[in-house]
C-alpha cells in the first residue's frame, strides 16, 4: 500500500470514530449507538495499528476486545462511556507511538540499506572499470604474445618491421612510430606506424629532435633504428628497450635468411639473377602478359670473342669483365626490369609491358656502352612475347636464334627476330 492510500484510510478511520462517538452520545441505551461504537473502534484501531505491521487478525481482535468493553458498560449508565473512550484513546495512543517507533526503525534499516546498496554499486561499478581495464589488458598482451611468436616464423625482413613497430605500440602504448633500416647509402625508411609522414620521420632522423630512437644492433654493428615520436617515461624506455633486444634477434635472424635467400637467386659474381630464378620470374611474367594482353621483350646478349680474351689476359681479367658488362646493363635497364646471367658469357633481359622502340633502344645502349667503357664488344638478340613466341620457352630460343644471326653479321650489333632466324 502506497503513502497515499494509506493516508486516505487513516482519515476514513478518524472520520468513522468521530461519527461512532457522537452516535453513542446521542442514542444512549440504544443498540444502534453500540453497533456503531463497535465500527468505530474497529476502524480507528485497524487504521492505526496497520502501519507498525501488525497483522489484520491483532487489529481486528483489539477492536473486539475494546468493543465488548464499550458495549457491557454501555448497558449500564451513560457515565461509563467516557472510561470506554478513554480507554480506547490510551490504546490509540500506545498504537500510535508502537507506529511512530516502528516507522522509525524501519526508516532507519531502509535508510541503511539504500546506503549500503549505493556503496555496493560503487563497488560493483569500479569491478566492471577494473574487469574492463585487465580483459582489455589481457587482450592486448595476447596481441602481444601473437606477435612475438609470428615474430619468430617471419623471414621478411620488411614484415618484421612492420610487426616489430606494433607490437612496440601495443608494450608502450605508443601511437607513432617509424623502422628504419640502415644500408650501405644511408637509413631507409622500411615501416612506420601513426600519422607522422615518411618525410617527417627523415627529417627528424637527420636533426634527431622530436623523437626518441632505440638502436638494433649485433656487437658493433647496427642495423637500423626504431624512432618514437614524442616523449617517454622511464617505464616506456625500459619496456622498449627489452622488446628492441627481442626484435633485434628477429631482425638479425631475417636478414641471413634473406642473405641466403638472395645468394640462392642472385650470382656472385655479376650481382645479376641466376639462370633458375630468372626463368620462375619470365614464367611468371608471361602468365600475367598473357591475361592483361600485354608484350614481354627480351634480349639476349653475348661478348664476342671473349674466350679469346680469356685466353689472352687470364682468368681474373675476364671475371673483371663480366662484373664491368654486368653493371652496365643494369645501367642501362629499368629498375622494373629484370636481368639474369644465362650462363658464361650470356646475358638475358626481360622488359614488361614493352614497346618494340624502347626495348631496341636499350639493347642499343648496352651494345654502344660496352664498346665505348670495354675492350670487347657485346652482339644482342631481340624478341617478342606474343609477336614472336607464344611461351617463355620459344622466347629465349626465338632471341638466342637473333643473336647468332647478329653474330654472323659482324657481331657488335642488335639484331631483332624476324622469323628468318633459325
Amino acid at each position: 500500500m502506497n503513502k497515499r492510500a494509506k493516508l486516505n484510510l487513516y482519515r476514513v478511520c478518524i472520520l468513522l470514530a468521530g461519527l461512532s462517538a457522537l452516535a453513542a452520545f446521542i442514542f444512549p441505551g440504544e443498540p444502534a449507538s453500540l453497533g456503531f461504537l463497535l465500527v468505530g473502534l474497529t476502524a480507528v484501531v485497524a487504521g492505526y495499528s496497520w502501519d507498525p505491521g501488525w497483522s489484520p487478525a491483532k487489529c481486528l481482535i483489539l477492536a473486539l476486545i475494546l468493543s465488548a468493553a464499550a458495549a457491557w458498560t454501555g448497558l449500564g449508565a451513560r457515565r461509563y462511556y467516557g472510561a470506554v473512550f478513554l480507554a480506547a484513546a490510551a490504546s490509540l495512543v500506545r498504537l500510535d507511538a508502537v507506529r511512530r517507533k516502528n516507522s522509525a526503525y524501519y526508516s532507519g534499516i531502509r535508510d541503511e540499506s539504500r546506503r549500503r546498496l549505493r556503496s555496493t554499486s560503487g563497488r560493483l561499478e569500479r569491478v566492471r572499470r577494473n574487469y574492463g581495464i585487465l580483459e582489455g589488458e589481457l587482450k592486448r598482451m595476447s596481441r602481444l604474445y601473437d606477435l612475438s611468436r609470428e615474430m619468430e616464423k617471419v623471414t621478411d625482413p620488411t614484415v618484421l618491421a612492420r610487426k616489430a613497430l606494433e607490437s612496440l605500440s601495443l608494450r608502450t602504448g605508443i601511437r607513432s612510430l617509424a623502422f628504419f633500416e640502415k644500408k650501405p647509402e644511408g637509413y631507409t625508411l622500411t615501416g612506420r606506424l601513426g600519422r607522422t609522414t615518411g618525410k617527417k620521420w627523415l627529417s627528424m632522423l637527420d636533426s634527431g629532435k622530436g623523437c626518441v630512437f632505440f638502436f638494433i644492433k649485433v656487437g658493433d654493428d647496427e642495423l637500423g633504428r626504431i624512432g618514437v615520436r614524442g616523449e617517454m617515461s622511464v617505464t616506456e624506455r625500459k619496456n622498449a628497450e627489452l622488446l628492441v633486444n627481442q626484435i633485434t634477434l628477429g631482425y638479425e635472424k631475417s636478414l641471413l635468411y634473406e642473405r641466403v635467400r638472395q645468394l640462392s637467386r642472385v650470382d656472385g659474381l655479376t650481382g645479376l639473377y641466376l639462370r633458375r630464378y630468372f626463368f620462375e620470374r619470365l614464367s611468371e611474367e608471361i602468365r600475367m602478359a598473357k591475361r592483361d594482353k600485354q608484350k614481354v621483350g627480351f634480349i639476349m646478349a653475348d661478348i664476342d670473342n671473349f674466350k679469346e680474351y680469356n685466353d689472352t689476359y687470364g682468368h681474373l681479367a675476364g671475371d673483371k669483365l663480366l662484373k664491368k658488362i654486368s653493371s652496365i646493363i643494369k645501367r642501362c635497364v629499368y629498375t622494373t626490369d629484370i636481368a639474369g646471367r644465362y650462363g658464361g658469357e650470356e646475358f638475358c633481359v626481360f622488359m614488361p609491358k614493352a614497346d618494340r622502340e624502347g626495348t631496341l633502344r636499350k639493347a642499343e645502349k648496352i651494345i654502344r656502352a660496352a664498346d665505348e667503357e670495354t675492350p670487347v664488344s657485346i652482339s644482342a638478340g631481340v624478341a617478342f612475347f606474343p609477336d614472336n613466341a607464344d611461351s617463355g620457352e620459344s622466347l629465349v630460343e626465338l632471341a638466342d636464334n637473333a643473336l647468332y644471326g647478329a653474330k654472323k653479321e659482324g657481331k657488335n650489333r642488335v639484331r631483332l627476330y624476324t622469323g628468318e632466324d633459325t
